[in-house]
């Protein structure tokens, strides 16, 4: 059995794209695919035909209906003509089987529907990007809240593990004990999950836990606020350790309430803006060309900035 691969397969009927599939080539039988076709946003399918598509291969009395390209060079290419029935005094269109393209435009037209496909694709991963950010929002917000507490809970007790470790000297007496306390809440009080009885089944009633959830100041923190254990005056006595009663010691942000979580925090930020540059997509210049043309950047709302063609455009 003799096969061949499309490169691209183009229904403009039906608005999808299949690329890159092999089909046996002593049958007529197009229908059967390996391939996932890719259903083609309307609006810009519309707006590639009359913008980017020259008129010899579509036009108002000529329509392209369905295009395939394959690897040996040849292309199968099915449109509607407009016909004028005399008799009935009003026009038609009567499919046809279109051969009139050499090798080279017939190329020209593969890669044109390439890139359109390829921009498509890159459309729709921004939209589910933004449906999944929108579900993240709706529906599971209640399990966000209590992974993100989780979250900070564990990177606070990893980050800190060492404060209680036995070779660990202590910079001052009862140091690590005062460790051990702040380690102990973290562990045993923070993470109140969201079907604990005290919020009688009311997902109202966890969202403000979570909202109104301060954390203790870690010793670093509490040696900051209180330096020799003083007030402002060095004389009067400042609040014990984690004083429940002292606002000044419990904070919302978990980067305020552990010194290890904020150093690892600035040092994850200063690695992420080392490697901005990753977040930019290179893309051909007929992809960018063709994005422009089509309005695509006002169609799907999106940082496109940071898609380039050459190397110089990034930013040094």
């Amino acid at each position: 059995m003799e096969l061949r691969k499309i490169v691209i397969e183009v229904d403009f009927i039906n608005k999808c794209v299949t690329p890159n599939t092999e089909i046996n080539v002593t049958t007529t039988d197009y229908s059967s695919r390996g391939n996932k076709k890719t259903a083609l946003d309307a609006d810009l399918l519309e707006k590639f035909l009359t913008e980017s598509v020259d008129d010899f291969w579509h036009n108002d009395n000529d329509r392209i209906d369905f295009f395939q390209y394959f690897d040996d060079g040849t292309y199968f290419c099915q449109r509607q003509k407009r016909q004028y029935d005399f008799k009935t005094e009003s026009s038609y269109y009567k499919t046809y089987s279109f051969s009139g393209a050499t090798s080279a435009q017939a190329r020209e037209f593969c890669d044109l529907c390439m890139t359109f496909f390829e921009i498509g694709v890159e459309i729709r991963s921004l939209e589910v990007e933004k449906v999944v950010g929108e579900v993240d929002k709706e529906i599971v917000f209640y399990e966000q809240r209590w992974y993100k507490i989780r979250r900070q809970k564990t990177e606070m007790l990893n980050l800190s593990d060492w404060r209680v470790l036995p070779d660990v000297e202590e910079k001052y007496d009862g140091e690590k004990d005062r460790w051990i306390a702040w380690r102990r809440w973290i562990r045993k009080e923070s993470l109140v999950k969201p079907n604990d009885e005290r919020f009688n089944g009311s997902g109202l009633a966890y969202f403000k836990y979570t909202y109104e959830l301060k954390w203790p100041r870690d010793p670093n923190y509490y040696l900051k606020l209180y330096p020799n254990g003083k007030l402002e005056d060095g004389v009067t006595d400042a609040p014990a350790f984690m004083d429940v009663n002292d606002a000044n010691q419990w904070v919302k942000h978990d980067s305020e309430a552990s010194s290890d979580f904020m150093k690892s925090r600035e040092d994850q930020m200063y690695l992420l803006a080392g490697k901005h540059k990753l977040t930019n997509r290179k893309i051909n210049a007929n992809m960018k060309k063709m994005m422009e043309l089509l309005g695509v950047p006002d169609k799907i709302p999106d940082d496109w900035n940071r898609y380039y063609v050459n190397d110089s455009e990034l930013e040094e």
